[in-house]
């Protein structure tokens, strides 16, 4: 594949989340918007570390948030589960990767999981001394809008990256399924 197609590409699948979550905001349903972008980020981690896999990991969603999504990938939010208090999260985005697999972001008001909110400041993720955490979702999204460009900048500057995006993109581009048998 070409650069161009790789990176038009990425830049397809990262906008289609977006959208979705910006279209989810407007109907106030905060928790779907940030399951949004948490695909979002998921799919295109992808690409960041070249995966051939069908189900992402953890680790390359974390590598992209360390990356690309500073107020989530670098930033210490001085907590643990509470099934593990003695093992403190490095980053934000653990608590956040936590949330979206575990099915725990929700629009609202409960004890456990991250309530998902638009609360007009700046913001992002807070936690609580009651165990809760808030997620404000449009600087949520704003973040993955933020990184998406900065990715697909580099993308276009850096070779390694690229071959890494070009794995992936190779790897989309074959069958999912066959039919057992099948011979034709």
């Amino acid at each position: 594949m070409e650069r161009d197609e790789v990176i038009a590409e990425i830049e397809a699948v990262g906008e289609r989340y977006l959208e979705a979550s910006a279209n989810l905001i407007a109907l106030h349903l905060f928790a779907a918007s940030a399951e949004q972008v948490c695909a979002g980020t998921e799919a295109i981690a992808g690409y960041f570390v070249g995966s051939t896999a069908r189900t992402l990991s953890k680790g390359s969603f974390l590598a992209f948030a360390i990356h690309y999504l500073p107020e989530l990938g670098r930033t210490n939010p001085g907590v643990a589960f509470t099934e593990r208090p003695e093992r403190p999260l490095a980053t934000c985005a653990e608590a956040i990767y936590a949330a979206y697999r575990g099915g725990l972001f929700h629009d609202g008001e409960r004890a456990s999981g991250i309530q998902v909110v638009d609360d007009k400041r700046r913001w992002m993720l807070t936690f609580e001394p009651d165990g809760s955490a808030r997620l404000n979702a449009i600087p949520f999204q704003a973040q993955l809008e933020r990184g998406l460009k900065q990715y697909l900048r580099d993308l276009a500057r850096r070779p390694a990256l690229l071959a890494k995006a070009t794995v992936r993109a190779a790897f989309l581009k074959r069958p999912t399924f066959v039919v057992p048998g099948d011979r034709s």
